[in-house]
This record gives C-alpha cells, structure tokens and sequence, in this order.
C-alpha cells in the first residue's frame, strides 16, 4: 500500500456497500446541505459563515469533542470482549470489495469490521472538517477583499461542500451509535437442529 493509501485508508468506509448506506452516506447529506445552502443565501439578514461567531467557528467548537469521541469509540469496539461484535451483519450485510494479491475480493464485514470503519472515517472526516475550518478562518481578513460578486458564488459553494460533509459525519455517526446502542446486543439465533424421522 502506497503512502497516501495508508494516510487515506479510513476511507474505505465509503466503499463499503449495503441496500441502505447510500442514502445516509451521499442522498440525506446531499439533501440538506443543498436546503440549508439555499436558506442561507435567501435569508434577507445573511448568516456569518466565518468570524468569530460563525457558522464555522461552532462547527469547530464541536468538532473539537466529537474529534476525540471518535478516536475513543474506535479504540474501544477494537478492543471490545463481546462476541456478538464479530458476528456477521444480519440480512444482506455489509461487503467491502478490496484489492487482495493484485485480485478484487468482496468479503461479509463483521460488526466489529463495520463499526471499525465508521469511527476511522468519523476520525478522518472530523479531523479534515476542523482543518479547514481552521484554515478558512485564519485566511478571513484575505477573503474579505474578494469582489462581492464572486464572494457570494464562493460562500454558497463553501456552505454547500462544508455542510454535506458535516451532515454526512452527523448521519454516520447516528448510524454507529445505533450499531453500539443496539445492533450489538442482539444475538442471532442458533439454527434448530433438524428434526429426527
């Protein structure tokens, strides 16, 4: 694996399939970044989006607790004695297509697997949300002097791409949270043994 593959490998997640992880990893996201962009370029008393009291400025607030939630979640389900975490999923599960000896593989995720993942990729996406919340904010009094006109296409477009990664992270993470909360203590059942003639 190449030393970007090893940085960007939380990103597996993404390529992990099942019948309903595209609508809360791209449909829902997608949804309410585009409502939200369009009330914020509507409202006629606009909403700061950077400075001091900004739109960015409580995400980063946050991201500063969920940053280390994460971390801390993915240590403990690695970790965790619990057999039903390395049960498979139930009904169709999960499948991770990956590159094994130069061949794709398509494997069954546990739950351990899957919930792994999604701690990993809320870590990384966490992380690269609050760096450039970070770096937009200290570049403020820069983009201040931006035309007007181009600034509103650029603040739409920021809010737009900023807003469905953070409503993906918060989708994500009510997902894992349902895994940890309640997915995990169900066991599955034993098959009966048939039934002698």
């Amino acid at each position: 694996m190449s030393t970007l593959g090893t940085l960007l490998a939380p990103t597996k997640y993404l390529r992990a399939k099942n019948d309903h992880k595209f609508a809360w990893d791209w449909t829902i996201p997608a949804v309410v970044a585009v409502i939200g962009t369009l009330c914020i370029l509507a409202l006629p008393k606009p909403i700061a989006v950077l400075g001091d009291k900004g739109l960015v400025h409580w995400v980063n607030e946050l991201l500063q607790i969920l940053i280390g939630f994460y971390i801390a979640s993915l240590a403990a389900v690695a970790s965790f004695d619990r057999a039903s975490l390395d049960q498979p999923i139930e009904g169709q599960g999960v499948k991770l297509r990956s590159l094994r000896n130069g061949e794709y593989v398509e494997r069954s995720l546990s739950r351990r697997a899957f919930i792994s993942l999604m701690f990993g990729y809320l870590s990384l996406l966490a992380i690269a949300l609050y760096c450039l919340g970070l770096t937009v904010s200290l570049l403020v009094e820069n983009i201040k002097l931006i035309n007007p006109n181009v600034l509103f296409y650029l603040r739409g477009a920021f809010v737009l791409v900023y807003g469905f990664f953070f409503v993906q992270m918060l989708t994500v993470t009510l997902v894992a949270l349902f895994y940890l909360s309640d997915r995990i203590h169900r066991q599955t059942p034993t098959p009966l043994p048939p039934e002698d003639l």
